[in-house]
């Protein structure tokens, strides 16, 4: 792992459970950046709480744009797995600034974190090189990046991805990283900050088109904190899969180690399939549907005459009894 220093050595342990940074769908109480939406009712900012649970404080993080935020697509935006992503169009740039507050004397204000550790995660680029992703930092005291990273430094806390790559590359949890996706992230440590700001970018693709790109966010990653216990032996509940490799945290473990199993109403059944009856009820074997799921959420497509004559019977049995009891 290569250590770039910025500022002061680092003094608290980053990997510390109680300083671990965390994001995922159950502790995002606002997704509207820039007013933007996709939650048109909410502030126009991502919030998250309790982003340091373990930590004996209440710590919430706001993140606000402070220049033109113009998404490509932000149905993408919020929480994405354990992660938050943000989504930005080709071409231009945002100013960001996160803030922590929290609760003091029945009002909020800004809160000085422990230190801990913020990732950009999947740094990569389009096809010809074009909608290269780039992410600057302020106020960090270190960045961290392997040995053999692909993330180019082009100034201080100040990155560029050097590679193509797809969403399906994209990492789900920042403690189950592989190789390639550790190569693609850059993780930047903080020392008792209220806030800090982070600029993304997006470049012109090639060719031009209208696009966007997705910037993934985390805590710390598996690849400053190594020595993590695994999941591989936690028992989730029937409805959630188990995320394996992933960190194990004492009273956190179902948020931790465990995903949702996705929702058959998502699943795409393949031809002469259709989906079973009230598939919001029914549940994929895993976090995504995927073809070997239509065992559980599909039936023949002949299913349908069958569901056309329960309904002609139940029409004509409701029917009749109208008929009766207005005789």
């Amino acid at each position: 792992m290569r250590m770039k220093l910025l500022a002061a050595e680092a003094g608290t342990d980053v990997c510390a459970v109680e300083n671990r940074l965390h994001f995922s769908l159950n502790r995002q109480t606002a997704n509207n950046l820039g007013g933007m939406g996709p939650n048109f009712e909410d502030k126009p900012v991502i919030m998250f709480k309790n982003v340091f649970p373990k930590s004996g404080r209440k710590i919430n993080l706001i993140i606000a744009n402070k220049s033109e935020y113009i998404p490509h697509n932000s149905s993408r935006n919020g929480a994405f797995h354990k992660l938050n992503q943000i989504n930005l169009k080709s071409g231009t740039s945002v100013d960001l600034v996160f803030k922590f507050i929290e609760k003091v004397g029945g009002e909020y204000d800004e809160a000085e974190t422990p230190d801990f550790a913020f990732s950009v995660l999947d740094l990569d680029h389009g096809s010809l090189k074009g909608a290269k992703e780039i992410v600057r930092v302020k106020g960090a005291a270190y960045s961290n990046v392997t040995d053999d990273t692909e993330c180019r430094l082009i100034g201080e806390s100040a990155y560029e991805a050097s590679e193509e790559g797809t969403i399906a590359d994209n990492p789900r949890n920042p403690f189950w990283l592989t190789d390639l996706q550790k190569r693609r992230s850059v993780s930047f440590t903080f020392k008792n900050v209220a806030k800090f700001r982070v600029t993304l970018e997006v470049t012109d693709p090639v060719p031009e088109k209208d696009t966007g790109r997705n910037f993934l966010l985390a805590g710390a990653t598996n690849v400053i904190c190594t020595k993590v216990p695994s999941c591989k032996h936690f028992t989730c509940p029937p409805d959630y899969v188990n995320l394996g490799e992933a960190e194990y945290v004492p009273g956190d473990d179902v948020e931790t180690c465990c995903e949702p199993k996705a929702s058959c109403i998502t699943h795409t059944c393949a031809a002469g399939k259709v989906l079973k009856s009230s598939p919001e009820n029914l549940t994929c074997s895993s976090a995504t549907c995927d073809c070997t799921d239509d065992s559980l959420c599909c039936d023949d497509e002949s299913v349908l005459c069958e569901r056309t004559l329960d309904l002609t019977s139940t029409s004509r049995t409701t029917s009749t009894g109208k008929a009766q009891k207005r005789a």
